[in-house]
C-alpha cells in the first residue's frame, strides 16, 4: 500500500504536494525517459487549458514523471488563451511546458515544450496530448500504463466515455462549488477547488490502477471491489455535505444503487484499436482501487470529490428538466421562468414541415395508416446560468428530446463568464445543422466554433479560449435561422 507520512507532508509542504510527490515517484518507476539534453530544459511550470480533460491530466503526469525527482514539484496551472493578444502567455510559455491548446497561435513557437495534438486549421495531428508525450519523452513504459494510455487517447479521440468515467465525472468537478466547513457564523461556505488540487487528485487516481495492475488486484471483480465501495458509500452518507443535506443524501442513495462492478465491466466497454473493452476508469473501479493503494482515508478523500460533483451535478439536471417543464406549460409566447440564478425564455420559429421533422405520436385516429403531420413550431431555449447551476445543458437536453421529440434548439449563457453555446435537438438532421452553423458564422464572424462537423453543438468560446461574447438571444436566432433550414429540404 502506498503511504504519505507526516514528515512527507511536511517537507512537500501540504497534503496535496506530498500525494502528487508520492504519485509520480511511483508512476517514475514504470517508465523510461528518453535522455534530457541539460538544465534549461526543465519548465518552470505546466500550463494546461482551464478546465483540463482527462487527456491533458495523463500527458502532464508522465511528462512530470521523466523528470528527476528534485525537479517534479513543478507548478501546475490552469490558463486561458485570449483571442486576441495574450501578455500572461507570452511571458509564461518561453519558461513553460504547455499543454493541449495554443496550435497555431504565435505565442506558441515560443513554448519551451509545446504539446498540442491539434491542428490550426481544425483536426488532429495525433490521437491526443498523451500521445504526442509518450512520442517524444519517453522511450519505455510498463504494459498497465499503456492499458490506461489507450483508454485515455480512444476517448479523448473518439469519446464515448461512461457517465461515470473519470473523463466525464471531472467535467463536474471542475464546475462543483464544493462544501469546505462553515465559517464562524455557521454559515456553510463552498468554492470550486483550485488547479493544483484537482491534479494531485486525478494523479492518485490514476496511480491506484497502476498500483493495482502491477500487483495483481483485480479492482473490477466482485470479491476485490464491492466491499469497499459499499464502506467508502456508507462513510460518505454519513458525512458532510450529504448528512446536512436531505436532497444531496438522496442523490448519493441513487447513485449507490449504479456501482455494480459486474454491469460495468460486461457492458460498458470502449473500442481500443478494433477490439471492445471494458473501461476501467469508472467510479466503481476507481474507489476499489483506490482503497487497495492509498487505504480507507486517502480513498474517501479522494472519491469525496467525484461522488459530491455527481451528486450535485444530478441535482442540477433534476432541477432543471423541472424548471424547463414548468416553463413549457405556460400558456403564451414567449415562456420564461426562474429559480434562484437560472432562467429560461422559450421562443418558437419556423414550422416542422419545412424540417421534415414529425412527432412519433401523430397518427390519424380514423385511419390505420400514419398520417401527413400537422405543423409543429420549432422552440428556442435560451437558457441563462450561472456557476450555481452547472451544466444545466444535461437537464434541457432531456427535456428538448422527451417533451420536444428534440425538434429546437438550446441557447446556453453563462452570465458571468459571457460565453454562449448552443446545442441541436436530435430530431434536427446534420445538414441542417450545418446550415445553422454557417448562417452563424457569417453573422459573427470569429465568434463561434465548431468541434467537428459531427459535434451537436457550436462554442461562442470556452473557458480556455475566451473570445467576445455573442449578441445572440433566443428571438434573434429565431429570426437568424427562420427559413434557412427549410430551405434544405
Amino acid at each position: 500500500m502506498l503511504k504519505i507520512s507526516s514528515d512527507q507532508v511536511k517537507a512537500s509542504g501540504g497534503f496535496l504536494a506530498a500525494l502528487a510527490e508520492e504519485s509520480a515517484a511511483f508512476a517514475a518507476q514504470l517508465i523510461e525517459s528518453r535522455p534530457s539534453t541539460d538544465n534549461a530544459d526543465r519548465p518552470a511550470k505546466i500550463i494546461v487549458h482551464k478546465e483540463p480533460h482527462l487527456d491533458e491530466y495523463f500527458a502532464a503526469f508522465f511528462f512530470r514523471c521523466t523528470q528527476s525527482s528534485e525537479d517534479r514539484s513543478i507548478p501546475f496551472v490552469e490558463r486561458g488563451l485570449h483571442w486576441d493578444v495574450d501578455r500572461t502567455a507570452e511571458a509564461e510559455w518561453p519558461y513553460s511546458a504547455v499543454f493541449g491548446f495554443g496550435a497555431g497561435r504565435a505565442v506558441s513557437d515560443s513554448a519551451l515544450y509545446h504539446f498540442d495534438e491539434h491542428l490550426p486549421e481544425g483536426g488532429r495531428k495525433e490521437d491526443s496530448c498523451t500521445d504526442i508525450v509518450f512520442n517524444e519523452c519517453l522511450a519505455n513504459w510498463a504494459e498497465c500504463v499503456d492499458v490506461i494510455r489507450d483508454e485515455v487517447s480512444a476517448i479523448d479521440t473518439s469519446g464515448g466515455a461512461h457517465s461515470l468515467h473519470l473523463h466525464n465525472l471531472l467535467k463536474s468537478v471542475h464546475l462543483t462549488q464544493f462544501f469546505h466547513g462553515h465559517s464562524h457564523a455557521g454559515k456553510p461556505l463552498s468554492g470550486k477547488i483550485v488547479a493544483h488540487w484537482k491534479r494531485a487528485i486525478v494523479e492518485a487516481l490514476l496511480t491506484s490502477i497502476l498500483y493495482c495492475d502491477i500487483n495483481g488486484i483485480d479492482y473490477t471483480s466482485k470479491k476485490q471491489s464491492v466491499p469497499y465501495i459499499e464502506y467508502i458509500l456508507s462513510e460518505l452518507s454519513e458525512a458532510e455535505p450529504f448528512v446536512g443535506n436531505p436532497a444531496l443524501k438522496r442523490q448519493l442513495e441513487d447513485l449507490s444503487g449504479k456501482l455494480n462492478p459486474g454491469y460495468f465491466k460486461s457492458n460498458v466497454k470502449i473500442s481500443i484499436n478494433g477490439k471492445e473493452k471494458p473501461q476501467l476508469l469508472v467510479l466503481p473501479s476507481l474507489i476499489a482501487a483506490s482503497y487497495h493503494a492509498w487505504g480507507p482515508e486517502i480513498c474517501q478523500f479522494l472519491i469525496s470529490h467525484l461522488v459530491e460533483a455527481q451528486a450535485r451535478s444530478n441535482s442540477v439536471y433534476n432541477k432543471t428538466l423541472d424548471l424547463a417543464r414548468k416553463c413549457w406549460s405556460e400558456e403564451k409566447f414567449p415562456k420564461e421562468a426562474a429559480e434562484g440564478t437560472l432562467s429560461l425564455r422559450m421562443v418558437t420559429c419556423f414550422e416542422t414541415r419545412a424540417l421534415g421533422v414529425q412527432r412519433a405520436n401523430h397518427w390519424d385516429k380514423n385511419y390505420n395508416k400514419r398520417f401527413r403531420p400537422k405543423p409543429i413550431l420549432i422552440s428556442i431555449i435560451h437558457c441563462r446560468y450561472t456557476d450555481a447551476t452547472p451544466q444545466p445543458h444535461k437537464g434541457l437536453q432531456r427535456f428538448l428530446s422527451e417533451d420536444l421529440h428534440g425538434v429546437g434548439l438550446l441557447l446556453l449563457e453563462h452570465v458571468k463568464e459571457g460565453r454562449k453555446a448552443i446545442f441541436k435537438g436530435n430530431a434536427i438532421k446534420k445538414e441542417q445543422w450545418l446550415a445553422i452553423v454557417r448562417r452563424l458564422q457569417l453573422e459573427e464572424p470569429q465568434l463561434w466554433y465548431l468541434v467537428n462537423e459531427n459535434a451537436s453543438f457550436i462554442l461562442n468560446g470556452n473557458a480556455a479560449h475566451p473570445i467576445p461574447m455573442s449578441k445572440l438571444s433566443a428571438r434573434s436566432l429565431a429570426k437568424l435561422i427562420d427559413g434557412e433550414v427549410g430551405g434544405l429540404v
